[in-house]
């Protein structure tokens, strides 16, 4: 037992709960449970709880080093601050499931202030002789849980994919009935709204952002706060926000306004190749696909300019890039965008660090000059590639992005062949693993149906490489021809400014600018970061 009068705050106890993101009906790891067996813990050893010292977070995952958890941080600011002498937690997995690593960091740190950490399910005193050894084993099965559940998750949210169940977070507009999407009787008309406003009228996503804040329309995140608390749940995030652009892009992609869902950046489909129905949609197939193109058209083409000659040509906003290496200079300090200013008195035009623009402060904001930038990124484009041999992985990734722009067509329809092709072969393999390998098709009525199944399968394999196989071989990136062709001295010079672009958008995913304080010459002050190079 710890001798009295050895910690500032002796006797005095603070707590700490974690609700993770089960259901709040799953008794087990309510906050009264936690609240109960924390205080049972502090009467047993005669602490008492400190006033404005209960720390609880909800909804927040232990096993996510990347989770902030803000309760947690002002517990153990408390106990390392000598606030209170122990922090009574309910159980040892609501601390943490990040193994004895990070617990072992926190004992470690808690002892040096003569603090400590009571575990009241497993009656554990972490001053006491011998528990670390008991909490570095319980720290180690809490993780492993943590990994098992995990595991789970995936594999039941496989089986509902498959299945058409949708059993994940219910998407604006629509609401789940048995597993499956069907419309909102409140939301889905102010959905059917934006869609109508979008493809129909043609507004901007911003028009009708500020149409629906005008109106006083209520956002998805009043509507669902709305929902938590008519079920008891916490809040999160804001509730007293308005309609944005990101809101109402969000909403107009998401495919399950048809019905369907997405997994790996894909639609969901069967094994005829058809998309998976995961209940009634809002909008149909035909509606969604007026809605992508007409985002594609709207983010690549300038529709009016006071020059006919800027009409129909490519642009990430609306309007043609002024400078070489918007959009691809990056302040190296804070990694937001640089964006190029013009010339103002005295001062030249030059790439400076974007960050203020976001209310950030950055600490030390990248800035250069624009002709000596340009003339780097040339320098150092020029002479890595002239460097490289055949079959380097920056080389190959230069080449997919060539054929991803210079053919988008024919590799879109390669790419979705390719992975039409992987998903047949991945069906057979489990085919055959399950009546060789699991022994699932025993009778002749199952043999039969197998047989079926599999044939069906190797027509829709031989389809796959006919259509692939008339596609042909994928033409072949020569770097040469580009040096030569677009990258010499002359050639260079001679090219306008989207044609330079046009040079970059294949061969540099980002350009890295210092500021001067960091580095004096331009070849320390631009860096330039090719395609495939952080990979």
């Amino acid at each position: 037992m710890r001798p009295k009068g050895e910690h500032p705050a002796d006797g005095w106890a603070g707590t700490y709960g974690r609700l993770s993101m089960l259901p709040t009906h799953y008794e087990a790891h309510s906050p009264e449970t936690h609240e109960r067996l924390a205080r049972e813990g502090a009467l047993t050893r005669g602490l008492k709880i400190k006033p404005g010292y209960e720390f609880y977070d909800m909804a927040k995952s232990g096993s996510h080093p990347r989770v902030q958890r803000p309760d947690f941080e002002r517990a153990m600011k408390a106990l390392l601050g000598q606030e209170i002498e122990a922090l009574i937690v309910p159980a040892l997995d609501r601390l943490s499931r990040q193994g004895m690593r990070h617990l072992g960091e926190i004992l470690d740190a808690i002892e040096e202030v003569r603090g400590r950490i009571i575990f009241a399910r497993e009656g554990l005193d972490s001053s006491q002789p011998g528990a670390r050894n008991i909490i570095a084993f319980l720290a180690e099965q809490a993780r492993s849980e943590a990994k098992t559940m995990a595991s789970r998750q995936v594999e039941r949210h496989e089986t509902a994919r498959l299945a058409g169940r949708f059993v994940w977070k219910r998407p604006f507009g629509m609401m789940i009935v048995d597993g499956k999407l069907q419309p909102h009787p409140v939301e889905a008309p102010i959905v059917r709204r934006i869609v109508n406003a979008f493809i129909v009228e043609h507004q901007s996503p911003r028009a009708i952002a500020r149409e629906l804040n005008t109106e006083g329309v209520k956002t998805p995140s009043a509507f669902r706060a709305e929902e938590l608390q008519a079920q008891g749940k916490p809040t999160r995030g804001r509730v007293d926000g308005s309609w944005g652009f990101t809101t109402i892009r969000s909403i107009l992609v998401n495919p399950a306004l048809a019905g369907w869902m997405e997994h790996n950046g894909k639609i969901v489909i069967d094994e005829s190749g058809d998309p998976v129905s995961f209940g009634d949609g809002v909008i149909t197939p035909v509606e969604r696909i007026r809605i992508l193109a007409e985002f594609s058209q709207r983010s690549t083409l300038v529709k009016r300019a006071k020059t006919t000659d800027r009409i129909g040509g490519k642009t990430g906003a609306g309007r043609p890039a002024r400078y070489l290496l918007t959009g691809y200079a990056t302040c190296a300090s804070c990694r937001y965008k640089a964006s190029g200013w013009p010339k103002w008195g005295k001062a030249g035009s030059c790439y400076r660090c974007n960050s203020k623009v976001h209310g950030y402060e950055c600490p030390a904001r990248g800035f250069v000059s624009e002709a000596p930038a340009d003339a780097e990124v040339k320098r150092q484009l020029t002479t890595r590639l002239a460097a490289m041999e055949p079959g380097d992985p920056i080389l190959d990734a230069i080449a997919e992005r060539w054929l991803q722009t210079m053919l988008p067509d024919q590799e879109g329809e390669r790419g979705a062949l390719e992975a039409k092709l992987a998903a047949v072969r991945s069906r057979l393999a489990d085919l055959d693993e399950a009546r060789y390998g699991r022994g699932e098709f025993e009778t002749a009525e199952d043999i039969a149906r197998w047989e079926q199944l599999r044939a069906r399968n190797l027509a829709q394999r031989a389809a796959v490489q006919e259509a692939l196989e008339k596609l042909g071989p994928r033409p072949v990136f020569d770097v040469g021809v580009l040096l030569d062709s677009h990258l010499s001295q002359e050639a260079w010079e001679a090219a306008s400014l989207p044609e330079r672009r046009a040079i970059l958008a294949i061969t540099v995913d980002k350009v890295l600018i210092k500021s001067p304080k960091e580095a004096r010459s331009i070849d320390e002050r631009v860096r330039v970061v090719l395609v495939g190079e952080e990979s």
